[in-house]
């Protein structure tokens, strides 16, 4: 197995690294922004269409749709180096939730010059609609439905906790359209713009880590038509799936970068914090505090990498991208946890960013399937073979 870097992944990471403290940070700096609101919606397009210029938002995308066709192993290199700067214009450099997905492959050409291509642009944005008030974790039993009328469908049904949904100009939604056949030909995935007659997308939520960030979308008798079916209908399920082990190695490769940012954050602090007339980071229970954190961080980076060479094989990583997720997840918040125990009061104090890294990471045992969930799709798997 080969974990190694191309050269230009690790230009674009030098060129990434810049982006972000040259132009990005500074940027925030100046509008004294920070991630309890969202940046107004000029300065998020403005550093979108920045990216599109130096080839990152979209870079997993393939080249004929104006991505970079970058490898899995790449990618995970990237978005580590962004996790590592607390940044509040973050889904502004890859498209995050509301930007360039694979999903979007299936496009037909109609779908894509409408859809795909100024997506690309960053001129638009999307968000993935599929999480339901009774159906999280158990995404198979949504109850959003689709009934076909003629040439087009009509949408019933509530989404919630869907990041980006409060500016989303288009929503990937996934209803039931055969309730009898559930996950296996019954649920289709349908493009519904923010315009559409019957669609509401204006209901911000309120989160521990800031506000409007996520929100909730509302289908009232909205009528859909047959062009915006998004691939076969009664087989969207497959194409969650997709998003969902992608969006899986991302939080793996993201808490690496945090993880490795409280690491070094929790270093410097115990050589200059002075206790009992010594730097704390010569006692030893800090020490091996330290050691705790960087082991699991190297193990989270080697799941991570490896998983990302499987997938780059074409080998099915179900398995591996649960245990990504389920591991880093949890790694990511014991880091932070250690983090705060060695700023000790201070680490408590708004004016450090542990208490906010600490509030945002707390997600990732949730979003993407909940650690439990993970657990379970594991035991499978396990199971199965």
């Amino acid at each position: 197995m080969d974990f190694s870097f191309s050269q230009e992944a690790l230009m674009m990471q030098d060129t990434l690294r810049k982006f972000i403290t040259e132009e990005m940070l500074p940027l925030a700096q100046k509008n004294k922004l920070d991630r309890e609101v969202p940046p107004p919606a000029d300065l998020r397009k403005k550093l979108r269409k920045r990216s599109v210029e130096l080839g990152f938002y979209g870079i997993d995308m393939p080249e004929e749709v104006g991505g970079g066709n970058i490898s899995t192993v790449d990618r995970m290199l990237l978005h580590e180096e962004a996790a590592k700067h607390d940044n509040v214009f973050s889904d502004e450099i890859f498209g995050g939730a509301g930007g360039p997905t694979h999903i979007l492959l299936a496009c037909t050409d109609k779908q894509k010059e409408k859809y795909l291509t100024p997506l690309m642009k960053g001129e638009i944005t999307t968000c993935f609609g599929l999480s339901e008030p009774g159906a999280g974790s158990d995404a198979t039993n949504i109850s959003t439905s689709a009934v076909k009328k003629g040439d087009a469908w009509i949408l019933n049904g509530r989404k919630h906790y869907i990041t980006s949904a409060p500016w989303a100009d288009f929503a990937m939604v996934f209803a039931s359209t055969d309730k009898a056949k559930g996950a296996r030909g019954g649920i289709t995935c349908f493009l519904v713009d923010r315009k559409m007659p019957g669609a509401d997308f204006d209901h911000p939520q309120h989160t521990m880590d800031g506000n409007g960030w996520v929100g909730e979308l509302v289908f009232e008798d909205c009528e859909v038509p047959a062009d915006n079916v998004l691939g076969q209908v009664g087989f969207g399920f497959a194409l969650a799936m997709k998003w969902i082990n992608d969006g899986r190695l991302n939080i793996g490769a993201a808490s690496v970068g945090i993880a490795k940012r409280m690491q070094k954050l929790s270093i410097d602090y115990a050589k200059q914090r002075v206790a009992f007339g010594q730097p704390i980071a010569s006692f030893q229970l800090i020490q091996a505090m330290l050691a705790d954190m960087a082991t699991e961080i190297f193990a989270a980076e080697n799941m991570v990498y490896r998983s990302a060479w499987m997938k780059d094989q074409g080998i099915d990583i179900r398995k591996e991208a649960a245990m990504v997720k389920v591991y880093c997840a949890e790694m990511v918040n014991r880091a932070v946890d250690t983090a705060m125990q060695i700023y000790g009061g201070m680490g408590f104090m708004r004016e450090t960013p542990i208490e906010h890294v600490m509030r945002r990471v707390r997600v990732f045992r949730i979003f993407e399937g909940t650690s439990e969930i993970q657990r379970l799709t594991i035991a499978k798997s396990l199971l199965k073979e």
